[in-house]
């Protein structure tokens, strides 16, 4: 995650920037687990980067939350 702990707000400009470059058909939203719950970071406030500060509409958060990876893992 990043350096300032969480909310993590240091993340931002650059989840935008991937966000915006390559749509939310082409990003998914993953925890570096097991390491999204040591070293004093928050699994919850990671997510909420997606769901709460990139200011992404309600399509462009289940892309990146659950179509992108439901495409690439399972796929029929």
């Amino acid at each position: 995650f990043g350096l300032s702990g969480p909310p993590y707000a240091d993340c931002l400009p650059t989840a935008r920037v991937v966000v915006q470059h390559f749509g939310e058909d082409r990003v998914m939203w993953g925890s570096d687990a097991p390491g999204a719950v040591l070293h004093g970071n928050d699994y919850g406030a990671a997510l909420d980067i997606v769901r709460r500060h990139l200011d992404l509409n309600r399509d462009q958060r289940d892309g990146v939350l659950r179509r992108t990876a439901e495409r690439l893992f399972f796929r029929s």
